[in-house]
């Protein structure tokens, strides 16, 4: 009995190889993709797009932003001005890097008026994330039930802490190697972490996760 269910585990575990393989022989700008991710000298992380993450507060961010080449209009929940709590958004305009996915609004929160996290879709496939960063320090690995997709899918975070932020992909369900290392980031630059993460086992968790 161990012996078959240890055949398929093989099996999805070098189809997982070959598939990092592929982004690996896949032509990218590593020098970009490091500069993009990584906080520039004076602006330790949690640092992006010039926000520092747990110290710029309400007024700074919002001014920073509405000032910024690549942000098109900033955008405020309705409630946002009475209580100085919540998410403030931001549309691209066309100039922002590559990197980041211009259809999608960036957004950040605030509380006790400072930037608690910064939330950005990238264009980045996880596997290249990995290849630049190494193993994730941490993650979680779980099945959830999508009700537009009226399916199972499963959300997967890594937790990167050098650079202070977490990955955070959504793929279908039975997973395929393929698409789970070339699924486009979506990244959270944070001061803490807003949910317990385990130490990093991609092998079982896949091996553990049943759809």
């Amino acid at each position: 009995m161990t012996r078959i269910l240890l055949f398929p585990a093989l099996i999805f575990t070098l189809s997982l190889a070959a598939a990092i393989g592929i982004i690996r022989a896949r032509p990218y700008d590593a020098g970009d993709l490091r500069a993009f991710l990584l906080p520039p000298e004076g602006c330790a992380p949690p640092c992006f797009m010039g926000i520092r993450v747990g110290s710029m507060t309400t007024g700074q961010v919002i001014e920073w932003l509405e000032q910024h080449p690549w942000v098109e209009r900033v955008l405020l929940t309705e409630n946002f001005a009475a209580t100085r709590r919540g998410f403030v958004g931001w549309k691209w305009n066309g100039g922002q890097p590559g990197l980041l996915d211009g259809s999608s609004s960036g957004a950040l929160w605030i509380r006790d008026h400072v930037v608690r996290f910064v939330r950005v879709q990238t264009t980045i496939p996880f596997g290249s994330l990995w290849l630049l960063l190494d193993e994730p320090a941490s993650g979680t690995f779980r099945v959830e039930r999508d009700f537009i997709a009226a399916g199972p899918v499963i959300v997967h975070y890594a937790a990167f802490p050098g650079a202070a932020f977490t990955a955070q992909i959504t793929v279908s369900c039975p997973l395929r190697p393929a698409e789970f290392w070339q699924k486009p980031v979506l990244l959270q630059y944070y001061v803490e972490l807003s949910e317990q993460f385990s130490d990093y086992d991609l092998r079982r968790w896949i091996h553990e996760s049943v759809c």
